[in-house]
């Protein structure tokens, strides 16, 4: 998809969240795992203040939230994201703002650990936001599935890959990432 039809489906496609080693919809848990088939993926960066939700001003930063489909443009904006950053930290005195680099996965969930297959007909579009850890992990099976290919080991590539929500701890600072695999049954 382009970048005007993406950034317009992640204000509307639901979004599914790693939270406390499940994957959620809202407040739904869909389980540890789910099956979706991949329909587009795309990087995005997400530029920020740099402040924490416990900082003051946390509120009054997120209005310059800003994300960049190609890592060098504003999307929305007429500016560059260095000329972004710049304005953050020189001109609002946000000193810790910086960009960071996402993948947002569109697909339709065909499988939920809790609730089992999804009909065709009831299977929805949402956007799977990966974070760094969580992209890279992405990236790696893409590249993994690629190889096998090349080398005859796998014939062909489902667009159906599982996802699991794996919770981890660092120091007082709890999250969740998530693993990729080839879907299986």
């Amino acid at each position: 998809f382009d970048a005007d039809t993406v950034a317009g489906m992640a204000l509307s496609v639901p979004a599914i969240k790693g939270q406390q080693g499940g994957c959620y919809h809202d407040t739904t848990n869909f389980g540890e795992r789910i099956k979706v088939e991949i329909i587009s993926w795309n990087y995005r960066w997400m530029i920020t203040s740099g402040l924490q939700s416990k900082d003051p001003g946390y509120e009054e930063s997120k209005q310059y939230i800003a994300n960049s489909y190609d890592g060098v443009t504003v999307h929305g904006k007429d500016m560059s994201v260095e000329d972004y950053l710049h304005m953050l930290r020189d001109e609002l005195a946000y000193n810790k703002a910086s960009k960071s680099q996402y993948i947002d996965l569109f697909g339709l969930v065909t499988w939920k650990e809790k609730g089992g297959d999804v009909p065709e007909a009831d299977r929805e579009m949402y956007r799977i936001q990966l974070s760094q850890t969580s992209a890279g992990a992405f990236t790696a099976f893409c590249a993994t599935q690629g190889a096998l290919m090349s080398r005859g080991i796998v014939k062909e590539q489902s667009p159906v890959i599982e996802v699991k929500a794996v919770a981890r701890t660092k120091g007082s600072n709890m999250y969740t990432n998530f693993q990729v695999t080839a879907a299986r049954g």
